[in-house]
């Protein structure tokens, strides 16, 4: 009966972890979209002969490289009140992946004990929350809090390792293991950078994804899979 409750919370925990990743992704993907169609095709080569005419003059007339107007610009407000930075990518999606690990492996710790079963869950439930919150405001307190907690799981598992914990014993290491720390690692070093940032830049919500950003998001979600799919939960 606990295997049970164990592995439907497990698949509780995927579907809201998918369902956070769809929300969180959503507006990139529709940002990107409206990029495409802004320019459309002229309706008529009347219209497209007044375009180039229209850019003639303005060459003649040095318009050209002026300074754009921030202040009529449509996109200017969006594009101001976002974040694009790499290293907020990496910490947000690298805590989202290593709460799918302690989501993977919860129900054979609860198994295990049911103590420890809850820690890998209450584990689970805050990266997934720190990474939400990462995405609207990385205030100082936020990032202090993800790199010491991370830096506590990493030596607990450190310890767990070696020398053993009370009660349960040294445990071997083990894919999901490695992959878990790797990321927690990630999250670390993403969140000392962002330190070095200004406040106002780190208040800013989440933006635009860039290539990077995309390739790091798609290497976990793969890194992930191929985890599930060969690699034990023990």
């Amino acid at each position: 009966m606990a295997g049970l409750l164990a592995h439907g919370v497990h698949l509780l925990l995927v579907i809201l972890g998918l369902i956070g990743v769809a929300v969180l992704l959503l507006p990139q993907l529709q940002a990107t979209r409206s990029r495409r169609t802004t320019f459309r095709r002229p309706a008529d080569p009347h219209e497209h002969e007044q375009r180039v005419a229209a850019l003639r003059s303005a060459v003649e007339d040095g318009r050209l490289t002026s300074a754009p107007d921030v202040a009529t610009s449509p996109t200017a407000p969006a594009q101001a009140g976002r974040d694009s930075s790499l290293w907020r990518v990496v910490a947000a999606s690298s805590s989202v992946a290593a709460a799918g690990v302690h989501a993977a492996v919860f129900p054979h710790h609860l198994d295990e004990a049911f103590l420890v079963g809850v820690f890998f869950l209450a584990v689970t439930l805050a990266q997934a929350a720190w990474a939400c919150l990462l995405c609207l405001d990385a205030t100082r307190p936020l990032l202090l809090a993800g790199i010491a907690g991370n830096l506590a799981l990493i030596a607990l598992w450190g310890v767990s390792r070696s020398v053993g914990l009370p009660f349960l014993g040294r445990e071997g290491v083990g894919g999901w293991d490695l992959a878990a720390g790797a990321w927690e690692l990630a999250l670390v070093a993403a969140c000392l950078v962002s330190l070095r940032r200004s406040a106002a830049q780190r208040a800013l919500v989440l933006g635009d994804l860039g290539r990077l950003a995309w390739s790091w998001v798609a290497l976990s979600g793969v890194a992930l899979v191929v985890l599930t799919l060969t690699v034990s939960q023990h």
